[in-house]
C-alpha cells in the first residue's frame, strides 16, 4: 500500500448539470451536439453520451436535444441530482487518478472532450477530461459520495 498526500488543493467539488443520453439506433452525434449551446459533450460508449452543463441550464439543454431529436429514437434524461462529482485538476489530480484507477490519464481513450466509463477504488464512475490543464470530472452515483471523499481525505492506495 503506498500513501499519497491528501489533495485538498487539486480536488474541488462539482455540482454540474448531467444529462445522459442514449441512442437506439443510428448516429445521433450530429443532431445532440448542435442542440447543446455550450455543454460539454463526451461519448461514453456507442450510442451513449454523457452531456455536462451549467446547472441553471440544465432544463433548456434537456429540452434542446430532446428537440434535437425528437423523432424518439434519443432518450435523454437528467441525472444531476443522483450523481456526485469531483474535479482533479492538475498533474496531482492526475496522480489520484492513476492511483485508483488502471485508466492511464495521459491515455488517447482520455483526450480532450474525451470520456470513459472505468473502476475508481471499488466503483463505477465516468471520467471526462474536461480540459488541457490536466483535469479530469469524476460522477459518480451519489450513494457513493462518501466513499469518494474517504479516498481523497486519506489518501492511500490500495
Amino acid at each position: 500500500m503506498s500513501e499519497l498526500m491528501p489533495l485538498q488543493d487539486a480536488i474541488l467539488a462539482r455540482d454540474p448539470g448531467v444529462i445522459i443520453v442514449r441512442a437506439r439506433s443510428g448516429d445521433r452525434d450530429a443532431g445532440i451536439r448542435a442542440a447543446l449551446n455550450g455543454a460539454a459533450c463526451h461519448r461514453t460508449a456507442p450510442g451513449e453520451w454523457i452531456v455536462i452543463c451549467d446547472p441553471a441550464e440544465t432544463a433548456a439543454t434537456l429540452a434542446a436535444i430532446r428537440a434535437a431529436c425528437g423523432d424518439g429514437a434519443v432518450l435523454a434524461i437528467d441525472i444531476s441530482h443522483g450523481v456526485t462529482a469531483l474535479e482533479l485538476v492538475g498533474a496531482r489530480g492526475a496522480e489520484r487518478l492513476a492511483a485508483y484507477c488502471d485508466l492511464d490519464p495521459g491515455s488517447e481513450r482520455l483526450a480532450k472532450e474525451g470520456a470513459v466509463r472505468t473502476r475508481f477504488g471499488e466503483i463505477g464512475v465516468v471520467i471526462a477530461r474536461i480540459d488541457d490543464r490536466p483535469a479530469y470530472l469524476l460522477i459518480a452515483d451519489q450513494s457513493y459520495a462518501e466513499y469518494l471523499a474517504l479516498l481523497m481525505r486519506h489518501g492511500v492506495a490500495g
